[in-house]
C-alpha cells in the first residue's frame, strides 16, 4: 500500500562559521576582518555567518581594562557603530550576521553581548547570561530566541552559557531548532575564537 503521508518539504540554510583572531581594541581592524570573511561566505552563498565572541573587540585583554578603559571601548547596541555597521552589512550581502562585542546599555551596565544583523535591517541583541570577564560586565538575563529570514528559529548563547544545560534546554523549549553558540578559546595568548552552530 502507498504511503500517501503528506511530506514535509525539506528545508535548508547554507551556514558559514568563523574562527578568527581579533586585535585587542582595535574595532575598525576587526570589522574589516569581518567584512572579509562575509564577503568570502556570500560568494559561497551563506545565508548565515556566525563570528565569535566579542570578536569586534577583542576578549582577553578586557580583564586587564580599567573601568575608563572599559567605558571606552563598550557602545550601545542597535544606534552604536558597530551594531549600524553590522545591519548594514546584512543588508550589503543579503546575509545574516552574528558577531560579539562589549556592550554600554541604557542603565550604565556593561555586558558581553551579541548582535545578529539581518538583511530587511532588522537586528537581535543577546547578552551573556554567565558572564565573568570584567567585574564591571554584569550577566543577562533574557533568552534570545527569534525566526530568521528563511523561516527557521535560531537560537543564541555564548560561551559559559553552553556549559549550563538549562540554557540549552529552555532555548529549544522557546522554539529554537538551531543554537548560535559562540565559544572563546582557552589561550589567552591569542585571542581567537570558535563559534558553533548547534542542532537543539
Amino acid at each position: 500500500m502507498k504511503d500517501e503521508t503528506p511530506q514535509t518539504p525539506e528545508r535548508t540554510i547554507r551556514v558559514a562559521a568563523v574562527q578568527m583572531e581579533s586585535k585587542a581594541g582595535d574595532k575598525a581592524a576587526n570589522f574589516s576582518k569581518i567584512e572579509s570573511f562575509v564577503k568570502r561566505a556570500a560568494d559561497e552563498g551563506a545565508k548565515l555567518i556566525v563570528f565569535p565572541e566579542c570578536c569586534i573587540t577583542g576578549y582577553w585583554f578586557i580583564r586587564k581594562l580599567t573601568p575608563e578603559g572599559l567605558k571606552k571601548l563598550a557602545e550601545p547596541i542597535f544606534d552604536g557603530e558597530s551594531s549600524r555597521g553590522l545591519i548594514a552589512m546584512s543588508q550589503k550581502y543579503q546575509m545574516t550576521i552574528g558577531a560579539g562585542l562589549v556592550e554600554s546599555a541604557e542603565n550604565g551596565n556593561f555586558h558581553n553581548s551579541y548582535v545578529v544583523a539581518m538583511p530587511n535591517g532588522e537586528a537581535r541583541r543577546h547578552r551573556k547570561l554567565q558572564a565573568f570577564e570584567h567585574p564591571m560586565i554584569q550577566s543577562g538575563s533574557e533568552y534570545t530566541v527569534f525566526d530568521l529570514p528563511q523561516g527557521f528559529r535560531a537560537g543564541v548563547l555564548i560561551c559559559y552559557d553552553n556549559n549550563v544545560n538549562e540554557n540549552g534546554r529552555i532555548t529549544a523549549l522557546m522554539g529554537a531548532e538551531n543554537r548560535c553558540a559562540k565559544r572563546s578559546s582557552h589561550s589567552p595568548a591569542d585571542d581567537m575564537k570558535l563559534p558553533m552552530l548547534l542542532n537543539t
